[in-house]
């Protein structure tokens, strides 16, 4: 059966399955680590948050479906839809603590230690410091 056949049988619009369908993703190749990490980071939390408002917008939805049809599968649909928003919760959070994670290491990474060795007897020592004072007098 064709699909403009069964489009007509259910009296709907036949879908386009074109390839042109828009796809979105962040590409900006001469940002820096850190703006990347920082739109990346904004990109998941949008996107968590359509899903989370997505989502409770389809359990409340699912709440009226189990409700009024009183079936046991209904309620393990809305279960599972109710587990699976809590994980996305959780992924939210998730993403917070890793953006402190990344702050707190780049923090760490930018300070300096100057570790100055000297290789040589402890007559070369004597040396340099009886030079020193010397050149300072």
């Amino acid at each position: 059966m064709s699909k403009d056949k069964m489009s007509e049988i259910l009296d709907l619009e036949p879908v386009d399955n074109s390839p042109n369908l828009p796809i979105q993703y962040h590409e900006n190749k001469q940002v820096n680590d850190d703006k990347q990490v920082e739109a990346d980071l904004k990109y998941v939390r949008d996107n968590l948050y359509d899903l989370i408002s997505s989502g409770s917008t389809a359990i409340d939805q699912m709440m009226s479906i189990a409700d009024q049809s009183q079936h046991p599968r209904a309620y393990e649909v809305l279960a599972n839809m109710i587990r699976q928003m809590v994980e996305t919760n959780k992924d939210l959070l998730d993403i917070h603590e890793k953006k402190k994670k990344i702050q707190s290491e780049k923090s760490e990474q930018k300070s300096t230690v100057n570790n100055n060795l000297f290789v040589g007897s402890t007559k070369d020592v004597l040396e340099l410091i009886k030079q020193s004072q010397e050149n300072e007098d």
